[in-house]
C-alpha cells in the first residue's frame, strides 16, 4: 500500500484511489491547546483497516496561538512604560 503520510488530504485520496485502496474513515484531530488552525488538511496517520482499505487521520497544516484579551500579537513584545 502506498504511504501517503504528509500528503495533503486531496492528494492522498487520489493516490490511494489510483491503487484501488478504499478509505473507510477520515478523522480530523485538533490540538488540546487553544489555537486557531489554518491551511490544508494533511495526513498525519495512516492505518490499514482491512484488505485494500485504510483509515486516515488528518490535521491542518498551520496553527496560530489565540491571543488572550490585552496580549500583544504573536511576535510582538508588550509595551513597557
Amino acid at each position: 500500500m502506498r504511504d501517503v503520510l504528509g500528503y495533503p488530504l486531496e492528494e492522498a485520496k487520489v493516490a490511494l484511489e489510483e491503487e484501488g485502496i478504499a478509505i473507510d474513515r477520515i478523522v480530523e484531530i485538533l490540538p488540546r491547546r487553544r489555537v486557531e488552525l489554518s491551511g490544508r488538511l494533511r495526513v498525519v496517520r495512516q492505518r490499514e483497516s482491512g484488505p485494500r482499505r485504510v483509515e486516515l487521520v488528518v490535521t491542518r497544516e498551520q496553527y496560530v496561538e489565540r491571543r488572550t484579551k490585552g496580549s500583544p500579537p504573536a511576535g510582538e513584545s508588550p509595551q513597557n512604560g
